[in-house]
């Protein structure tokens, strides 16, 4: 499923930009590449592979091409964010909310929606019953962030940082003692938040934002830099965002739970569930792959 993905989403990425044989050669490099790595790497590190050869067959390209549509995105919702906190906090149980609202941002995913709209976020965006979502672990991650002194928080795309940042408000303004960290992408790759996104939505305000060192769309332990290795190995409990997070994670056993919609095939028949299903797992010292497989 992910080879067909990853060929295919080239094959879209690249039209218009060269003449028919400069796409060819490229699709052949790409193709050379998915068939090396599609047994030993994620998904995300194989795309980050792609990308560091991609200026060789079109030099001078935006190395950014989404550039805009996430300003779009982050745009679109920081002017709703005091209401939607106030939301937040008015609600029973103020903390799975918040968590449950960012889950809802992970539908801002350039890599595996197609067609991103402001009305089906709506939809989504409180109607906790339509996500579908198995809360069980809930009770342990409110026990394992109660009882953490630092907490690292591992960001994935546009847009859903904004409703990351109002998580993260709350964590600060019931434990305000705690550290929390936030890792971003080391570059940009599709339309997930780097350093610069971060600043723009004042994500520095309540957590220490580090770069995860490579422009990867997920959390690579090996490709990490110092800072964001330390934000990630020395956390006492990790959220983690979004699929890329999970893909390139899930197994390590570190303490973490992942907060994700599932938008593409693999994780749909992964979890067994629709797209746009919430999923909230807790991998805690044991990988998660026995459960899941």
């Amino acid at each position: 499923m992910c080879v067909t993905c990853l060929i295919k989403k080239q094959q879209e990425a690249i039209s218009g930009l060269a003449d028919a044989q400069r796409q060819l050669e490229y699709m052949q490099y790409v193709a050379r590449t998915v068939s090396d790595n599609c047994l030993t790497d994620s998904p995300s590190l194989i795309l980050y592979k792609i990308m560091n050869g991609a200026q060789r067959y079109f030099p001078g390209a935006d190395t950014d091409l989404f550039a805009a549509e996430k300003q779009r995105f982050n745009g679109m919702l920081l002017p709703r964010q005091e209401d939607i906190f106030k939301r937040i906090t008015e609600s029973p149980e103020p903390l799975l909310t918040a968590l449950l609202v960012s889950m809802t941002g992970n539908y801002i995913d350039s890599g595996t929606v197609s067609d991103i709209n402001e009305q089906t976020l709506n939809s989504i965006m409180f109607d906790f019953d339509r996500l579908g979502c198995d809360i069980s672990a809930y009770r342990k991650v409110k026990k394992r962030i109660s009882e953490a002194h630092r907490l690292t928080v591992l960001h994935d795309n546009c847009g859903e940082v904004v409703l990351d940042k109002l998580l993260i408000r709350l964590l600060k303004r019931d434990y305000p003692d705690k550290e929390i960290i936030s890792v971003v992408r080391g570059g940009p790759v599709i339309n997930d938040v780097t350093l610069t996104e971060a600043r723009q939505v004042g994500l520095e305000e309540y957590s220490r934002v580090v770069e995860s060192g490579a422009a990867i769309a997920g959390t690579e332990l090996e490709y990490l830099s110092p800072q964001a290795r330390d934000a990630v190995l020395g956390a006492d409990f990790i959220i983690s965002k979004g699929q890329g997070n999970f893909e390139t994670l899930c197994g390590c056993g570190l303490p973490i739970v992942y907060l994700f919609l599932c938008k593409c095939p693999l994780q749909c028949y992964r979890f067994g569930c629709k797209p746009l299903t919430g999923v909230m797992k807790l991998e805690d010292g044991v990988s998660l792959f026995d459960t899941i497989e």
